[in-house]
């Protein structure tokens, strides 16, 4: 299933989960890792020429636009999944 940004689960997606940081249950374990990511880009950031700082913002824009791409269309294949199981079980009448 391609993702259709004007399907219900698409919009579903975006309106609850990207609404913020809050639905971590793993919270300690994902600030610890942002907080080392922070630290080694501003290590790496202080060896970098002007164009290449230009070139790894970049980089860095591509690959969270292909993280939230691949986060909503996993989220989005789940929810279907988990609604032709459940729509399968009162079927069989289970």
């Amino acid at each position: 299933m391609a993702h259709d940004s004007k399907s219900d689960l698409g919009r579903l997606f975006d309106e609850r989960y990207l609404s913020g940081d809050g639905f971590f249950p793993w919270m300690n374990e994902y600030e610890d890792t942002l907080e080392l990511c922070d630290t080694a880009e501003e290590e790496l950031r202080g060896q970098l020429s002007a164009g290449a700082e230009d070139l790894f913002d970049a980089y860095k824009d591509y690959s969270d636009r292909i993280t939230e791409q691949k986060c909503r269309e996993c989220w989005v294949q789940g929810m279907a999944q988990g609604i032709r199981m459940t729509a399968e079980a009162f079927l069989a009448g289970e």
